[in-house]
């Protein structure tokens, strides 16, 4: 056979498919690396190695052919027939058997776990959106919501394996991908039933995102933002901060959790301030109780929002009272102490909120009053 044919797709894939029913894996490895990167690729060619692969068993050839076929179907139109969905199926229940099969699991194979998953849900959502797009309904999904069920279940069930096995990023990571498979889901074609479960699932996995990253915040003496910014949008960040509020954890921890929840939500665009003042007088009122310097930095913010605020949605009124009159009254407690400076600093920081109070200025006429008379020295 002339060198030139020894190299094409279709004598690679018999070469590929010999070596296989012949047990010999480097030379099937050599074959299918020559499909995948010859001069000329042919899709359809590594479709059938896979499709050969999978007949012969063998776990280690599959996932490599796979992972082959789903790097080059990110750049080219699978073939007729092709289900994407079924590959990254296949792909994870390979995975899931080497694990259920080993009771210590690498980071590296949870890492590819987690990419395959994270693989399909991109190319669910991109698959919807050119279905949608298509405005005559001729290019429909290779995604149903059965593909949606199974990746949301599966991933929600890897979120509660984490919690009691492996490293609690990886909560995160599943219980995050869950709610996003569930956002897929078509809410026109679910019954009553099917929605009140999907809300539990994901208030389950809201639960899990919180419950993760108190014991994040643990570890690290300051949370990286990216592991509240994964949450993505306010909703699911609300239910997360009344989780929080709710949880039994230490004193720092809970305030530390708490202050990067708020500083992310006011991060996000256009959102409602009345949430987030609750719990940033909740904030506020345990670190006037030892953490000062947290205190401080969060007047500061406050001050910073209500400069900001557009019309219609302005630090609530309620909320601003309550600040000042904490505020005057740890002033009080450190003249009384005998610390004037910082009496002087916290009664100063009660008049600069009172200042944002639409009252025609009665309270800030108030404390200005008692401030003329504190005792300085």
């Amino acid at each position: 056979m002339p060198s030139s044919c020894q190299e094409t797709g279709s004598t690679q894939f018999l070469l590929f498919k010999i070596a296989l029913r012949s047990l010999d894996l480097d030379t099937a490895k050599r074959c299918l690396d020559k499909v995948c990167n010859g001069p000329n690729k042919d899709i359809a060619i590594l479709y059938s190695c896979a499709l050969e692969a999978q007949s012969m068993g063998n776990k280690d050839i599959i996932l490599k052919v796979l992972s082959q076929l789903l790097e080059q179907a990110d750049t080219t139109t699978p073939p007729e027939g092709a289900n994407l969905p079924a590959i990254y199926r296949t792909m994870i229940r390979l995975i899931l058997s080497d694990i259920q099969e080993n009771k210590t699991v690498e980071s590296g194979i949870l890492d590819t776990l987690y990419s395959i998953f994270q693989k399909a849900l991109n190319n669910a959502v991109k698959s919807k959106t050119a279905s949608e797009a298509a405005a005559d309904g001729t290019l429909k999904s290779m995604w149903s919501t059965d593909e949606y069920d199974w990746f949301s279940r599966n991933s929600y069930n890897l979120a509660l394996r984490a919690l009691q096995h492996w490293p609690p990023q990886y909560a995160l990571h599943f219980s995050q991908l869950c709610v996003q498979f569930i956002k897929l889901y078509p809410s026109e074609s679910c019954s009553e039933e099917e929605l009140e479960n999907l809300n539990l699932r994901r208030s389950f996995c809201d639960y899990i995102c919180a419950s993760t990253c108190i014991v994040l915040a643990r570890g690290h003496e300051k949370m990286e933002d990216q592991e509240v910014a994964k949450f993505g949008q306010l909703q699911p960040l609300r239910r997360i901060g009344d989780m929080i509020l709710c949880a039994d954890a230490p004193t720092a921890t809970f305030l530390l959790v708490l202050e990067n929840l708020i500083n992310h939500c006011l991060r996000i665009e256009k959102h409602k301030i009345d949430k987030i003042a609750r719990w940033i007088r909740v904030l506020l009122q345990k670190s006037l109780q030892g953490d000062l310097d947290r205190a401080e930095r969060l007047v500061y913010q406050i001050l910073d929002i209500c400069q900001r605020r557009a019309v219609g949605n302005e630090y609530p009124q309620d909320e601003l009272e309550w600040i000042a009159a904490s505020l005057w009254n740890l002033g009080i407690d450190k003249n009384c102490a005998g610390d004037y400076p910082g009496s002087k600093k916290w009664a100063e920081f009660a008049l600069s909120i009172a200042g944002f109070v639409k009252d025609g200025g009665q309270l800030e006429s108030l404390l200005q009053g008692k401030f003329a008379s504190l005792r300085t020295s």
